[in-house]
């Protein structure tokens, strides 16, 4: 209300102003709750508080948003129409004319738009609208100060990714020998090829990458 000022490091951010990062700058803060917010360039946020909670607004541009630990009480994250409850998880959210994107690097992210309401699981990335091309998921993190522990983090999820990609599926099956011992009445059968040693290779490759990587045991 009473214009704008330079902030500080280690100033006191209060209900509902707003922050604004101008080109070439950047800025984290950390909510009450010890989760931290990392604004890209040119971002405008703002934060709130009532009796339902701490709400992050994010006007325009570009942020990082990354929890203290599981143990954290939920706080909401919006831009425009776009609802994301954040619990554990560390993910960018990405604001721009045409709508948002989001990716995650660590935990998962549900995303509530009027339309539809999608989870963004660690390593994948989702837009709220058809228009807007998948950007790379490093580039999304790169500006970030954390971005070495990032693109490490995203790079072994691509690793793993590509090698249960490769694992062989089972084979599929157009006869079962319990069909004869069906009921006369039966109308319909279905048999489904069984993924138990997909799933047991799958295991398999997570933990010998898990006992390889600090960054993926973090």
């Amino acid at each position: 209300d009473f214009g704008s000022s330079l902030v500080t490091a280690h100033a006191i951010i209060r209900n509902s102003e707003e922050l604004r990062t101008g080109k070439g700058s950047r800025a984290i803060f950390k909510l009450l709750n010890g989760a931290k917010i990392e604004m890209a360039e040119r971002s405008t946020v703002s934060v709130s508080r009532d009796w339902s909670g701490t709400s992050v607004q994010v006007e325009r541009g570009h942020v990082i948003v990354q929890t203290a630990d599981k143990g954290q009480k939920p706080f909401m994250v919006t831009a425009g129409d776009v609802r994301i409850p954040v619990r554990n998880a560390t993910f960018s959210l990405n604001r721009g004319i045409k709508g948002s994107r989001v990716a995650v690097v660590s935990g998962s992210a549900r995303v509530e738009t009027p339309e539809k309401t999608f989870e963004v699981e660690a390593g994948e990335q989702r837009a709220t609208d058809y228009r807007l091309v998948n950007a790379s998921l490093n580039s999304e993190f790169a500006w970030s100060q954390n971005a070495d522990q990032y693109l490490s983090l995203l790079k072994e999820f691509s690793t793993l990714q590509k090698q249960i990609q490769n694992i062989p599926s089972p084979q599929l099956r157009y006869s079962s020998d319990l069909a004869k011992y069906l009921p006369a009445n039966t109308v319909v059968y279905a048999a489904i090829p069984n993924v138990g040693g997909t799933l047991t290779e799958a295991k398999r490759l997570f933990d010998e990458r898990l006992a390889e990587s600090d960054v993926l045991r973090e």
